[in-house]
C-alpha cells in the first residue's frame, strides 16, 4: 500500500478522487425532492471510477515493476524470502486496496448524502449498495489489468494496451452481443460486466447476470496476474544480468 500511494501523481489522483466525490455529494443535495436522486450514487461511482480512479490505477502501475527494480524492491524481497508469486499478490493487492479505500469512501458520502435527500431512501439505499459493489469489483479488476498493462517499460505501449482492454470491447458489444446467448450482454466488456454487477445488488435481483459477471471478471483478474508473474521474472533476469555486469 505504501508503493501504490507515492509520488505526485497518486497524490493529484487522490485529490481528483475527492473532487469528483464532492461534487457527487453536492449534486444529490440539489436534488432533494426530485426522483432522479435516486440515480445520482450509480452516476457518481461511475463518474469516480472512470475518472479519477483509471488515473489512480495508471499512475501507480506506470512502469511499477522497473521503478520496484530500481529502487531495490525486488533485491529486498528476494533476500527476506519472498518469491515472485508474494510479490505479485502484494503489489498488486496494494493498488486494489487503495483503489478500494479512496473510491469506496468517497461513493459511501454519495450514497449517504442521496439516501438522506431521496424521497424513497430505501430505494436510494439500494442504489448506494450497488454503486459500492461496482466500486468495489472496478477496484479488484483494475488493479491487477493495470500493473499487466502499463508495469512494464512502455509507456505508451502499456496505455494504448489499457484503453483498448477497456473500450475496445464495449465499442464491438453491439457486434459480439450477437454472438452470446440472449441476455449474456455482461460479458461483451468490462464496464458490461461491472454494471451487472451494481444491478444486482441495487434491484436485489438478476443474480445469473451478476455471477456471469463475476466469473469474467474473475478470469480477466487471473489473466492479468499471471501477465505480471510473467513480466517480473523478466525484469528478475535483467536485474540478475545487470548485478553480473557490474
Amino acid at each position: 500500500m505504501w508503493l501504490a500511494t507515492r509520488g505526485a501523481g497518486t497524490r493529484a489522483s487522490l485529490v481528483l478522487v475527492g473532487l469528483v466525490s464532492a461534487g457527487a455529494v453536492v449534486a444529490a443535495l440539489l436534488g432533494r425532492g426530485h426522483p432522479w436522486v435516486d440515480a445520482v450514487p450509480a452516476i457518481g461511482s461511475a463518474a469516480i471510477a472512470w475518472s479519477a480512479g483509471v488515473m489512480l490505477a495508471y499512475v501507480v502501475s506506470l512502469r511499477a515493476l522497473h521503478r520496484d527494480r530500481e529502487d531495490g524492491i525486488l533485491m529486498l524481497l528476494r533476500a527476506r524470502g519472498i518469491g515472485p508469486f508474494g510479490y505479485v499478490l502484494a503489489r498488486t493487492g496494494g493498488l486494489v486496496v487503495v483503489l478500494a479505500g479512496a473510491m469506496g469512501t468517497g461513493v459511501a458520502c454519495v450514497g449517504v448524502a442521496a439516501t438522506t435527500v431521496s424521497m424513497a431512501p430505501l430505494s436510494a439505499a439500494r442504489a448506494s449498495l450497488g454503486a459500492i459493489a461496482y466500486t468495489l469489483a472496478f477496484a479488484a479488476t483494475l488493479g491487477p489489468l493495470a500493473m499487466a498493462t502499463v508495469g512494464g517499460r512502455s509507456r505508451a505501449l502499456g496505455y494504448l494496451t489499457l484503453l483498448a482492454v477497456l473500450a475496445l470491447p464495449e465499442a464491438l458489444a453491439p457486434w459480439t452481443r450477437n454472438l452470446l446467448p440472449v441476455g449474456w450482454r455482461e460479458l461483451t466488456s468490462i464496464p458490461a460486466a461491472l454494471d451487472a454487477v451494481r444491478h444486482a445488488v441495487a434491484r436485489a435481483g438478476a443474480a445469473a447476470p451478476a455471477v456471469r459477471a463475476l466469473l469474467a471478471l474473475s478470469v480477466a483478474v487471473v489473466v492479468s496476474l499471471m501477465v505480471v508473474r510473467a513480466r517480473m521474472t523478466q525484469v528478475s533476469v535483467e536485474q540478475g544480468v545487470e548485478g553480473v555486469g557490474r
